[in-house]
């Protein structure tokens, strides 16, 4: 981006210009979608076209055009708002795309699908469809929603130029936690489990009343942390109630389903996804580039530019057609824009985290953050959000998602930075080897993680069981 440094942080009183907004968009999109956006570009703008599509004029199309251009004016103007030599190296393909790498396809029929087909069915406005879908499209493999609500109106404004309040993304998000399964689109298990047990009618006075102290538990996290905490003798003489109603209430809990996505036939998410990078190793050097295999080679309407020689007399027409070639071109300067970006902020992550790439050894990454990347690269950290959000790299060792490479640092019990995914990794293990009759409370997981070289807190272990979807002890057991 040579100089140019875009500031596309949100503060009162600055407005991004429509070319800013539009270069946010294409970065933030993934290359799954970024054919639709240039396709998009190309309807709205005939000047724009796809040159694999339009490599040669039709007879009928070149007996209407002069066949020199013999003006040097109009020659001049052609100069400056058409030259093919400017876009070859943006046609040219960065790899050679037939053998070296597979590349599969999206077939989004499961998991998100499906809930679609039940949210298109809701007497829903035309705005509140648009943020219904951005919402489903932002659920995890599990029915959780993975981003804030304040964060998808963020998106919505910069992606889509939709403008709405966070009540009313909270709104459409309470239509979306209708659909089925009950719990899908809940943003932690405590939400997950009251939508469930709102949504559950009892048929006797007795399950009514343990539904309704179980209600009670999950209503606020304040309660819900003192269940989880054990602290059942304080909630029974705070509801006041007797054990045995306890005990039934605790019951109906734990036969809900903390993963409402994770495991449904009816929602399996059986789709691929369309790598935005590839990146290659060959004795010990990476190679990275953009996958294009789904970006049209765009250029400059060769029949828009003669249509200015011809009508270049007519001040009217010749100023329309000046505009869409400008506009054409400025579109394909932020598409170049795109591609030198994107493998600027990937380069500078393969950098950062390359003994993991060389090795494709999880434990081998570093403890890196947004603000790392947004140092190095001269970006803004909102702007390297966008660009790693929904963006996967096909690496070797498969595909990854690039927000799962970003982890905070901690130490070791020997003071040495370990990041936060490889301690992640080694709460999940431990708890998938544990006594499913017996689970591990987060005092005991804290004590295994400190035998393990990992000496944190119990809160903290709380905190990251609940970043990684794993319910509690309680309600972990199994039968």
């Amino acid at each position: 981006m040579g100089t140019q440094h875009l500031s596309l942080e949100q503060r009162m009183g600055l407005k991004m210009s429509p070319k800013q907004v539009q270069l946010m968009r294409l970065l933030q999109v993934p290359s799954a979608e970024l054919q639709d956006s240039i396709r998009e570009e190309i309807e709205n703008n005939p000047a724009l076209e796809d040159s694999a599509e339009n490599d040669t004029l039709s007879a009928a199309e070149t007996d209407d055009l002069p066949e020199t251009e013999t003006n040097e004016q109009t020659q001049d103007i052609l100069d400056d708002y058409f030259n093919e030599d400017e876009f070859d190296s943006y046609r040219e393909r960065s790899v050679e795309k037939e053998d070296k790498y597979h590349r599969p396809a999206v077939e989004r029929t499961g998991f998100q699908q499906q809930l679609l087909q039940q949210f298109w069915l809701l007497p829903a406005s035309k705005l509140e469809q648009t943020v219904g879908e951005i919402i489903i499209g932002n659920l995890d493999e599990r029915g959780y929603l993975a981003r804030s609500v304040g964060a998808i109106t963020n998106d919505l404004a910069f992606s889509q130029n939709i403008f709405v309040t966070p009540q009313q993304v909270e709104n459409v998000l309470k239509m979306v936690q209708t659909l089925d399964p009950a719990g899908i689109g809940a943003r932690s298990i405590r939400e997950c489990l009251q939508i469930q047990l709102e949504r559950d009618s009892a048929h006797d006075a007795e399950t009514a009343l343990y539904i309704n102290i179980a209600k009670k538990i999950v209503a606020t996290d304040a309660r819900f942390d003192e269940f989880t905490s054990h602290k059942y003798n304080l909630l029974i003489k705070r509801f006041k109630i007797s054990e045995q109603d306890f005990k039934n209430a605790v019951s109906i809990i734990t036969r809900l389903n903390p993963y409402p996505g994770d495991g449904s036939e009816t929602l399996a998410s059986n789709y691929s996804v369309i790598p935005d990078f590839i990146i290659t190793v060959f004795e010990n050097e990476i190679a990275l580039s953009l996958n294009r295999d789904y970006e049209p080679n765009v250029r400059v309407s060769p029949i828009y530019s003669q249509m200015l020689t011809k009508h270049s007399s007519d001040k009217t027409t010749a100023t329309f057609i000046k505009q869409k070639i400008e506009n054409a071109r400025s579109f394909i300067d932020l598409v170049k824009q795109r591609q030198t970006v994107l493998l600027n902020v990937m380069q500078t992550i393969i950098d950062l985290q390359r003994d993991y790439f060389l090795t494709g050894e999880r434990s081998l990454l570093k403890p890196m953050i947004l603000k790392d990347i947004a140092e190095k690269t001269n970006l803004d950290i909102s702007t390297i959000s966008r660009i790693t959000a929904n963006k996967y790299a096909q690496t070797p060792y498969g595909m990854i998602l690039l927000k799962d490479l970003f982890s905070q640092a901690l130490q070791d019990e020997d003071g040495n930075d370990v990041s936060s995914i490889e301690v992640k990794n080694k709460l999940r293990d431990i708890i998938k080897m544990e006594n499913h009759l017996k689970p591990l409370t987060d005092d005991a997981l804290a004590t295994a993680l400190k035998n393990a070289g990992f000496p944190i807190s119990r809160r903290t272990v709380t905190k990251y069981r609940e970043k990684l979807n794993i319910p509690t002890a309680r309600l972990r057991r199994r039968v």
